[in-house]
């Protein structure tokens, strides 16, 4: 099986404090260059970001930029295929392509996997004609808790160009999400151990990648050791805030999950859309208000803060539970 393979390193890192985040370090190996070797695989890698020497790992790569820049993972891809079309020899194009982000630093065993199931794909079992079978327009990674991760997926070079084309033809590419981009497309999913698919897009998540910051050139050790501070610290100044916030909103006796708000939040982001997050999060929110103000006009007097902690965790795991079954039911579509 034949593919190609187009790697997103363009990004703004706005939650890494502008730290490039294709430049955090895995045991010795950049997130850009562990995202080259999961595709090594492929007969031709382009890398949508700014250009690095990666001769020493693969000397098929080459580079593209977005336009206009940071316009998003749509923008991406059209760039990376009309690179890869720029750089076609004798008409041959890759039956697939692999999009894959340079921030999951634990993707290559997936790449495997979607690879393995385009192949099935791609070979009839014996007895059944070409026009029998059905023709899936890709693989996309599927974690437990049924997040598609579609930048994480093999898809038909055909169909991928055909829709990516009509977006930018329209004008409606730079910004767009993923979800408008793959909206016709017939996807097969693909289960895959969560960590495979999980991205690097804070300092906390860099923490629990067991991914660490670069260090600039021109900088020392005490400027690094503050840099690994800074992600340590996150969680302390996230507490600091929430307790200010508290006071400032009179919710001082109230405990606040602040993890459980985050994982909805994350939930959202990747499920939905990602200026889904604060709005799912203010959402849940105003039903735990509303739910305890009926209880409270039910029992004719003031419910204690258990009450309300109650209803937050009602609501919040309810809207976790819709935004899940949103992303498997748009998928199905």
């Amino acid at each position: 099986m034949n593919f190609d393979a187009i790697i997103l390193a363009g990004g703004r890192s706005s939650r890494l404090q502008g730290v490039e985040k294709s430049q955090f370090v895995v045991q010795d190996s950049t997130l850009l260059q562990l995202a080259v070797m999961a595709a090594r695989d492929a007969q031709r890698t382009v890398v949508v970001g700014p250009s690095q020497d990666l001769r020493e790992l693969s000397s098929t790569v080459s580079f593209a930029r977005e336009e206009p820049l940071f316009g998003g993972p749509v923008a991406g891809i059209v760039a990376g295929l009309r690179a890869l079309g720029a750089e076609q020899t004798r008409g041959e194009t890759a039956e697939w392509t692999l999009i894959l982000a340079c921030d999951m630093p634990h993707a290559a065993p997936a790449v495997v996997e979607l690879a393995k199931q385009v192949g099935e794909t791609a070979t009839p079992p014996t007895g059944t004609s070409s026009t029998e079978q059905k023709q899936y327009d890709g693989a996309i990674a599927v974690t437990p808790d049924g997040r598609h991760q579609s930048l994480l997926a093999m898809y038909r070079t055909s169909s991928l160009s055909a829709v990516s084309r009509e977006m930018d033809r329209t004008g409606k590419a730079v910004n767009a999400s993923m979800r408008s981009l793959l909206a016709s497309l017939d996807l097969v999913e693909v289960p895959v151990v969560e960590l495979w698919a999980r991205d690097l897009d804070t300092f906390a998540d860099a923490a629990e990648l067991g991914a660490t910051p670069p260090v600039p050139l021109g900088t020392n050790a005490q400027a690094q050791r503050n840099r690994e501070a800074t992600m340590n610290t996150q969680d302390e100044v996230l507490e600091q805030w929430c307790a200010d916030l508290a006071q400032a909103l009179e919710l001082e006796d109230i405990e606040v999950d602040v993890q459980g708000i985050l994982n909805l939040a994350g939930v959202a982001a990747h499920s939905v859309v990602r200026p889904a997050a604060p709005l799912t999060t203010y959402l849940a929110g105003l039903a735990a208000g509303l739910e305890v103000g009926l209880r409270a006009g039910r029992a004719g007097e003031d419910l204690d803060t258990e009450t309300l902690a109650d209803a937050l965790k009602e609501a919040t795991d309810r809207a976790l539970s819709t935004a899940k079954s949103f992303s498997r039911e748009y998928n199905a579509e």
